[in-house]
């Protein structure tokens, strides 16, 4: 039975994709779309999915975590009907909760999985787990097939919600390693959870989803990863609703680099435009690409740059430079216009791949500063001036470098980081992406 119940209440609530070496489309680009993938949005907030305590039969629409209902003063609810128990046998807890079904994608409302967990506290004392879903969204738990738990891990199982092998990756929150984190939620899941009785992140769950269906393009040295987002997650990956999505060889998937099947007639894919088809092949699905011509995006492959002018970081971090007015100076102006290849890197200190990745790049940078033939730019974005100036010094550098702003970067079409485009003495493009060995490639061809 649904209802709701009167409370004062907070509540919680491009598409540039990259591509690798250009394949001819005389070449068999089909692909057996063989791997599943997890999809990025179920990372945000560590993957901590909120349990609350089931009272009288009760459970409680999910709390929105955006706050978006702030002024919400009803709280809607549903009379559940528990799985009948082995042998008679009384459950002395039971804890429920929501999993996320459908993703947040252009701020789509997002669809949920309810589940309950008996004997919680047992459960969590001896690290076992234990779930039912309500998959019929009726109310009704015991109508239900139970779902397989497949242990992956001493603390976590596996939850498979179709025959490809989506589902979710679930564990008990790990507390100990989160507990900044952990004591921050607490404290602020105290204003919102209305009439629930949240049981805290000890007894909350963990859940990263895996709804990507993918195959691997490109080499070693450079490869995406092309797949179908089940975004509904049904199990099937040819509905109206669900997406192409790519990333730069990570099985995590980011569903702000995707668009609708329907609109995969012509995707522009670092620097190139291709035409992507999925059908479905026997028991699976496959994967057909082709390059087109005449791409109408300005960052392009073989053409110029766009003129783009950059702030300029101050000479020095002295008091004096810092507080000078920034000045904007064409990129193209910047960069020697003598150099064979130029290089404009664009960076965020905050970001795990640049971390990964920026020795490699010192290195590159430090190895080529006195090469006439090659020049380089680092645009930085988010970073504080003083951080920025600073740079070259702290290691030994002695490229310029350039603060982005947004603009900036919606100009150059930048949609990851770190990310990079090199450019012929013409300023034309030769080559969008991140693979730092390309880097090397182009100055030694240009020797």
């Amino acid at each position: 039975m649904k209802g709701s119940l009167k409370y004062g209440l907070f509540s919680w609530g491009f598409f540039t994709l990259l591509f690798l070496n250009a394949q001819s489309p005389t070449q068999n680009n089909t692909y057996n779309l063989d791997k599943v993938g997890y999809e990025k949005s179920s990372f945000q907030s560590m993957g901590h999915v909120p349990v609350f305590e089931l009272k009288e039969g009760i459970i409680y629409e999910p709390v929105d975590l955006t706050g978006a209902d702030i002024f919400k003063t009803t709280t809607g609810f549903t009379e559940v009907i528990l799985p009948q128990n082995k042998e008679g046998y009384q459950w002395k807890s039971v804890a429920y909760g929501y999993l996320y079904r459908n993703s947040e994608i252009k701020s789509q409302k997002s669809e949920y999985l309810a589940f309950v967990i008996p004997d919680y506290l047992l459960q969590r004392t001896i690290n076992k787990l234990d779930i039912w879903i309500d998959f019929n969204g009726d109310g009704n738990f015991s109508n239900d097939a139970k779902p397989h738990l497949k242990s992956i891990a001493a603390d976590k199982w596996f939850l498979q919600l179709d025959s490809f092998g989506g589902g979710y990756d679930l564990q008990w929150f790990p507390v100990t390693l989160f507990k900044k984190f952990a004591q921050m939620n607490d404290t602020a899941m105290k204003d919102l959870i209305g009439p629930r009785q949240y049981l805290g992140s000890n007894y909350s769950i963990k859940a990263n989803r895996k709804a990507v269906l993918y195959t691997c393009i490109g080499d070693s040295s450079e490869r995406s990863h092309v797949g179908i987002l089940d975004r509904d997650f049904n199990g099937s990956f040819l509905d109206e609703s669900d997406l192409i999505i790519l990333s730069e060889g990570d099985s995590i998937f980011n569903a702000d680099n995707s668009l609708p099947l329907s609109k995969a007639n012509r995707v522009p894919w670092k620097g190139r435009d291709y035409e992507f088809k999925v059908y479905k092949s026997g028991d699976g699905y496959q994967l057909n690409f082709r390059e087109l011509g005449g791409s109408k995006n300005r960052i392009s492959i073989g053409k110029k740059i766009p003129k783009v002018k950059i702030f300029l970081a101050p000479k020095s971090t002295k008091k004096v430079d810092l507080q000078r007015k920034l000045k904007r100076k064409r990129i193209t102006k910047i960069l020697n216009k003598k150099a064979d290849i130029k290089l404009i890197y664009v960076w965020s200190a905050i970001n795990s791949d640049f971390e990964r990745d920026s020795s490699t790049l010192h290195h590159i940078l430090r190895k080529h500063a006195q090469n006439p033939k090659f020049d380089a730019v680092l645009l930085n974005f988010g970073g504080s001036i003083r951080y920025i100036t600073g740079y070259n010094s702290r290691f030994s550098l002695t490229v310029k470098q350039l603060i982005a702003d947004s603009r900036t970067i919606s100009k150059l079409n930048v949609q990851k980081m770190p990310h990079f485009i090199i450019l012929d003495r013409k300023n034309r493009i030769l080559y969008i992406g991140s693979n730092l060995q390309t880097i090397e490639d182009y100055i030694n061809r240009a020797q």
